[in-house]
């Protein structure tokens, strides 16, 4: 067996997310804002790399600590507090804290996190990070009238 060796992609990609990239979006058409959807890359376009993590990345918590806190950082984004009148996370020291309820979790972040828990292996650790990318938009067209 013959093991591939792949070195880490410069620190600009240490949030790189494959799915996400702005600059291959705009490539896309603009009708019906096609260019915003998810693209993944082609199989030329994929990266050789390991994506680095942020600089002074830390363990993250063990479960089921790590359902309510995360190093600041790990994710280094105090911008996710913007819509801090929506209760669901705080900056505490070092630390993200995610207080649970506000209109995000109407039924508060256990039952949220239990239904993640039935797509995805939360017990033993064998799952570093589950991430929800929905856009948590409601188009007004699409409630009941």
């Amino acid at each position: 067996m013959v093991t591939k060796h792949y070195l880490s992609c410069d620190s600009e990609y240490n949030e790189y997310t494959p799915c996400e990239d702005t600059k291959r979006s705009m490539e896309f058409d603009r009708d019906k804002l096609i260019y915003r959807e998810r693209h993944c890359p082609k199989r030329g376009e994929l990266l050789k790399c390991r994506v680095p993590a942020p600089f002074g990345y830390k363990c993250t918590f063990k479960w089921p600590m790590s359902r309510d806190d995360a190093w600041y950082a790990n994710v280094p984004h105090k911008e996710l507090m913007e819509n801090a009148i929506q209760n669901w996370i705080r900056f505490d020291g070092d630390r993200f804290k995610f207080a649970g309820g506000g209109t995000m979790f109407p039924n508060g972040v256990d039952p949220y996190i239990d239904d993640i828990g039935e797509l995805i292996n939360l017990k033993d650790g064998s799952i570093r990070t589950g991430i929800d990318t929905g856009c948590g938009f409601k188009n007004s067209n699409l409630t009941e009238k």
